[in-house]
């Protein structure tokens, strides 16, 4: 699919329109801004985000992460990117529920 700039829009779904769980957005790198909250999202792997340069907006929250091993790099990206994705929590394991992702440090998950 190509978008020119006069066609770029912020892309966003309703709530739980995206049922998957993980999380695939290569197709969508022309978009600035990615409204993805509330659908149950668990997931998203590592490469997500590498082919979106013109991300500036970036809404994760009321999602169902699961804060493990395969979740610790998005906490360093989120990081070094403050205020892109506020809001974005961690929903599992129990012991992390509720913990914001950039907050959590890499040995903890």
């Amino acid at each position: 699919m190509q978008v020119t700039p006069s066609q770029q829009q912020p892309l966003r779904t309703r709530r739980g329109r995206m049922r998957r769980a993980v999380l695939k957005l290569a197709v969508l790198s022309t978009y600035w801004s990615h409204t993805l909250n509330n659908n149950n999202i668990t997931l998203i792997p590592l490469s997500s985000f590498n082919h979106m340069p013109k991300l500036r907006t970036l809404r994760l929250h009321s999602n169902n992460l699961h804060c493990d091993c395969h979740l610790s790099w998005l906490s360093d990206w989120l990081r070094a990117r403050r205020g892109l994705a506020p809001f974005t929590q961690c929903m599992a394991p129990a012991h992390m529920r509720g913990l914001n992702v950039p907050d959590v440090q890499k040995k903890d998950f």
